[in-house]
This record gives structure tokens, C-alpha cells and sequence, in this order.
């Protein structure tokens, strides 16, 4: 339950929270996956993923990654084959390149 509740805070942090209701929302340019493995960069490299970042939250020990989705596919697409790869991994779209003060 504890993973969970700094999970839930560190999408926050991230600014993944829902969109209020009637805002615009843009279409997904980016993928976040926690609790992923180690060697997650080199295969989401080989499957056409580019701009991979690590994110680290220390005060709540948690890390994952943040890449772009592919020119000429869909986010909910890539999301489908990063789940099937790592299916313990939390898989989520943002939409915002500016994660600065997140780290």
C-alpha cells in the first residue's frame, strides 16, 4: 500500500493528475514507466522510442524512465507493446517536455 501512495504522488509530481473536466487535452508525446528494469533503455531504444530520461524522486525512492513516442505512432499503441514487455511496469502518457523541477 505504501508503494502504491508514493506512486500515486510522484504521477502528481509529475503532473499526471486528470484533466478538469471540459479542458483541452493534448495528444500524449511521452510515456512514463516506473518500476521498470534495468536494461529498459536499451530495448525501448531498439523498439524505435528516442529522448529516454530517467527520473528519479530520492524522497520517495522511486525512479523510472520518461520517453517520446515514435514519429508516425500512437501513444496508446506504444503503451500496448511497453506493457506487453514489462508487465509489471506502470505505464502512463504526459504531455508537458518540461520536467525540470520534477528532478
Amino acid at each position: 500500500m505504501k508503494r502504491l501512495a508514493t506512486l500515486a504522488f510522484a504521477l502528481i509530481a509529475l503532473g499526471l493528475t486528470a484533466a478538469p473536466a471540459g479542458a483541452e487535452v493534448a495528444t500524449p508525446d511521452h510515456i512514463v514507466v516506473f518500476d521498470a528494469p534495468d536494461d529498459f533503455p536499451v530495448t525501448v531504444a531498439q523498439l524505435g522510442f528516442t529522448k529516454i530520461e530517467t527520473l528519479a524522486f530520492h524522497t520517495v525512492d522511486i525512479s523510472g524512465y520518461r520517453v517520446r513516442v515514435p514519429n508516425n505512432e500512437s501513444a496508446a499503441a506504444m503503451i500496448k507493446i511497453l506493457k506487453t514487455h514489462y508487465p509489471s511496469a506502470t505505464v502512463d502518457t504526459e504531455t508537458t517536455d518540461d520536467f525540470t523541477s520534477a528532478n
